[in-house]
């Protein structure tokens, strides 16, 4: 079989955003979890695959300067996108603790964001799911946003 000797570019870009619910709470790393309940969906591949560059995670809110409460983030390669996954079919890719953070509605002051650096390639039969470990309080929620090209 010959090998591919070219470089493969992405053709369309991609970018998927999902919210993380303020009240779910996701304390396994294990990639067992309920779409939409505790793990949500950040990205989708492309139908001949994707490559994610990266995940960033922005602290918002629906009110103005307030804190997150600190937890741990994830990032999860799943072939699942709806109702139930199991260790078999998503994976931890990467965690990240993060503090509390002040939100994004702050009137003064700019807000930190987490990237976190994935350059991987997946089929078009995978999704990027995300959870938080700790719930966070009302009006507080952090947002994941995968960047990433179509094939």
């Amino acid at each position: 079989m010959a090998a591919n000797f070219n470089p493969i570019y992405t053709l369309t870009p991609n970018v998927g955003v999902g919210k993380i619910g303020t009240t779910a709470a996701h304390t396994a790393s294990s990639g067992i979890g309920v779409v939409d309940t505790n793990l949500f969906v950040a990205f989708t591949a492309g139908p001949s695959g994707s490559f994610i560059q990266r995940a960033r995670f922005n602290a918002i809110a629906s009110a103005a300067a307030v804190n997150t409460v600190a937890t741990t983030l994830r990032v999860f390669l799943s072939s699942v996108n709806t109702g139930t996954t199991t260790s078999a079919n998503t994976s931890l890719l990467v965690e990240v603790s993060v503090p509390g953070t002040l939100s994004t509605a702050n009137s003064t002051n700019s807000v930190l964001y987490y990237d976190i650096p994935l350059n991987i390639a997946v089929p078009s039969t995978r999704y990027i799911l995300i959870s938080q470990h700790v719930a966070q309080t009302t009006n507080k929620q952090w947002q994941g946003t995968v960047f990433g090209g179509d094939y």
